[in-house]
């Protein structure tokens, strides 16, 4: 079995999940609960700033309303955050499946309309969003500044049905998603 370590606290691996933007990210346990670990890497900015901005996005959110797990812990020393895990489907493969219902989207409706006041845009790639007791879960921290270009009536919806955009994901991605 492997393990890692999020600052004094050993957590063992139980599965990764598909890559992200920003990081990897693994389901690991402390032996009671589970738990996301998502391990930050570069690309515009260092490692040691995405896990900063992890943290500062998270209260963003969280201050916003947003609906996204718990931030549990942040070791800076490895790049490395730890959040609740939030166990239900992950939209894209609903998307895939079976398509959403409004209640949903509705939901998704309410969380841009939170982001966009408190300045932002969220990931509105449906990887992000988790499914869970019938509530939306956004388990992403990633953010950035509120455009209306990437906002989600002008580039997010085009992924939450069987849109010409998302035929063409699946064509050139196929239906591993990225998490």
């Amino acid at each position: 079995q492997v393990s890692m370590r999020v600052n004094d606290r050993e957590y063992t691996v139980i599965r990764p999940l598909p890559e992200g933007k920003t990081g990897l990210s693994w389901i690991v346990t402390d032996g009671q609960k589970q738990y996301v670990l998502k391990e930050s890497y570069g690309d515009l900015i260092t490692p040691e700033e995405q896990t900063r901005r992890q943290k500062l996005n998270y209260h963003q959110l969280e201050k916003a309303g947003i609906r996204i797990p718990a931030l549990v812990d942040v070791d800076y020393a490895r790049n490395r955050i730890l959040k609740e895990y939030i166990d239900g489907d992950n939209v894209f493969e609903l998307v895939l499946r079976r398509g959403l219902d409004d209640s949903i989207v509705l939901q998704l409706y309410d969380m841009s309309e939170k982001a966009e006041s408190a300045g932002c845009n969220i990931d509105y790639f449906p990887t992000n969003f988790v499914l869970k007791d019938g509530q939306l879960w956004y388990v992403d921290y990633d953010t950035d500044p509120y455009t209306e270009e990437w906002n989600l009536e002008n580039w997010g919806i085009r992924y939450w049905s069987r849109t010409p955009e998302l035929e063409l994901y699946l064509r050139e991605y196929g239906t591993e998603f990225a998490g």
